[in-house]
């Protein structure tokens, strides 16, 4: 129920509370930060992380709420969006 009231405007009009949305940018600053650790700092590379992500929270929640058929392809997906993203380091 918070992600839906999070992330899919649910209730037409509904606005989180400035409180509840600090949190949740909170964890978008934080992945961010992650991110540009490792070199990731185009804000559109940034965005398909989170699209990434949010598909498959929002695919489990839809699917199989409770369930962890998509979440267990996080591991999978964020190898491949690294693999992407990251170059490997080059062999001399």
């Amino acid at each position: 129920m918070r992600y839906q009231l999070l992330f899919q405007r649910t209730i037409p009009g509904f606005e989180p509370s400035e409180q509840s949305y600090a949190v949740a940018r909170e964890v978008l600053d934080w992945g961010r930060r992650v991110l540009a650790g490792i070199g990731v700092t185009d804000p559109a590379d940034v965005d398909l992380y989170t699209a990434l992500i949010a598909g498959l929270v929002a695919q489990q929640n839809a699917n199989e709420p409770g369930g962890d058929r998509w979440t267990r392809q996080l591991d999978r997906v964020i190898d491949m969006y690294l693999a992407e993203m990251v170059p490997a380091p080059s062999q001399h």
